[in-house]
């Protein structure tokens, strides 16, 4: 469901995350002429997302998880993160449509946004919403998608203060059996342990 190579190489990861947002966008527009024409008539995603209907969801999770992904790597740039709300508006346009689709992944932009608005010129948000889509996210597939936990970790322990949740959510992910549902999440599951190890191995980083 994306690239996950942003542990390392930030300039890396977010080439490859504008190329998805990119891709995304062009197969929207491909796919869904009245959003094609919304879009190329000046009128703005989080409006132009009404156009879009089940069919749709696949380029519009690309999309929302690509663009949201590239935002979070570049929060010390208020210029680049402007676009947020488009990929918030595809997250809660892909909620309305199918909130399971693929594994609940898209309660992961809402997790991940409510999380880091307080620090985004004061946009909504904060821990409570952010738990909530997270618990949401984690309905889906009743616990087993374990990049739920990595994000909630991630992004939103640090901002309760909570080390010790941080190294709960990420240990449970570790021992997770990762091909216990099937359906393609056993190697997604397998790179959200990856993502676990290295953020518990660079735990001091996230709660200095």
């Amino acid at each position: 469901m994306g690239r996950w190579n942003d542990d390392e190489n930030n300039e890396y990861a977010i080439s490859l995350y504008k190329v998805g947002t990119d891709y995304g966008m062009r197969a929207l527009k491909v796919n869904n002429s009245k959003f094609r024409k919304a879009i190329d008539d000046g009128m703005k995603i989080p409006e132009a997302v009404k156009f879009l209907t089940k069919d749709d969801l696949k380029a519009l999770t690309w999309y929302g998880i690509n663009l949201s992904k590239r935002v979070t790597l570049q929060l010390a740039n208020p210029e680049e993160i402007i676009d947020i709300q488009d990929a918030v508006a595809a997250g809660r346009r892909a909620i309305e449509l199918d909130p399971n689709y693929a594994w609940g992944a898209s309660w992961n932009i809402l997790g991940i946004y409510y999380a880091i608005s307080p620090a985004m010129c004061g946009l909504g948000g904060g821990p409570e919403p952010s738990k909530e889509a997270f618990a949401n996210g984690n309905k889906a597939e009743n616990g087993e998608f374990g990049l739920v936990d990595v994000f909630f970790a991630r992004y939103l322990c640090p901002v309760i203060k909570d080390p010790d949740l941080f190294d709960q959510l990420l240990n449970r992910v570790i021992e997770m059996d990762s091909c216990k549902l099937g359906n393609g999440l056993c190697m997604i599951n397998e790179l959200a342990k990856q993502k676990a190890r290295y953020s518990l191995a660079n735990k001091a980083k996230y709660f200095d």
